[in-house]
């Protein structure tokens, strides 16, 4: 004998049916959710890598900030701001340091506001090979490197942390880095002489000395008088 589902029995499966479709696709949201997180935050970094000259106005305006001046050493001279964002999140403090006659080699830190995608999995999704590793001489961290063309990358989070809490991208080569010596200039040229006025009878030509008066003379003359 066949069992006729009453009404109140089909509606009670229809709504498990939902409730189980509905936390399925919840489920896989929160699957796909971290992966796009992490595709649009490497699309940031790589931005970043992609900008052939670093100055302080082409990555002001990649991070949507202002950089200013505040050290210059005489080697480096550093840029720091306060604000700015990072594939769409917003950073606490961005530093820009260049060396002074090296100027396509510079060290650019990234400090998020809010903890990025977890540290891990972007270092395992994207960089398969780079291994933790213990950063810090105070304030202990844990970073991933990564080196792409002449970039360093490193993404770093507090050892309390699992989350990215800065990003750091390394364009100085591992080299000596000479300072150039100061050459002296030469001396300028002296001013040519004024030209000499006609000479009178008792104008002095430059460098002769004038003989002094005789006594003999001088004593008849005020003899005469």
């Amino acid at each position: 004998m066949t069992r006729i589902a009453t009404p109140s029995v089909a509606a009670a499966r229809l709504r498990g049916s939902l409730i189980v479709g509905l936390a399925l696709w919840l489920g896989g949201c929160d699957d796909a959710r971290p992966a796009g997180e992490m595709e649009t935050f490497k699309r940031g970094v790589d931005a970043l890598t992609a900008i052939e000259h670093w100055n302080a106005a082409n990555v002001g305006k990649a991070l949507s900030t202002r950089l200013i001046k505040t050290s210059d050493n005489g080697a480096s001279t550093s840029f720091e701001a306060q604000s700015g964002t990072l594939a769409g999140r917003p950073l606490r403090a961005v530093e820009l340091r260049c060396l002074d006659y090296y100027p396509d080699e510079c060290l650019l830190i990234a400090e998020l506001a809010e903890p990025g995608p977890l540290a891990s999995e972007f270092a395992k999704r994207f960089w398969p090979h780079s291994q933790p590793e213990l950063v810090g001489s105070h304030k202990l961290g844990v970073a991933w490197s990564q080196q792409e063309g002449r970039n360093k990358i490193i993404i770093g989070h507090d050892v309390d942390g699992k989350q990215i809490a800065s990003v750091v991208i390394d364009r100085i080569l591992p080299r000596p880095h000479p300072i150039p010596e100061h050459i002296e200039q030469p001396l300028p040229p002296l001013p040519p002489q004024p030209p000499t006025s006609p000479m009178g009878g008792d104008t002095q030509v430059p460098g002769e000395l004038i003989a002094a008066p005789d006594s003999e003379a001088v004593q008849a003359t005020n003899s005469s008088r």
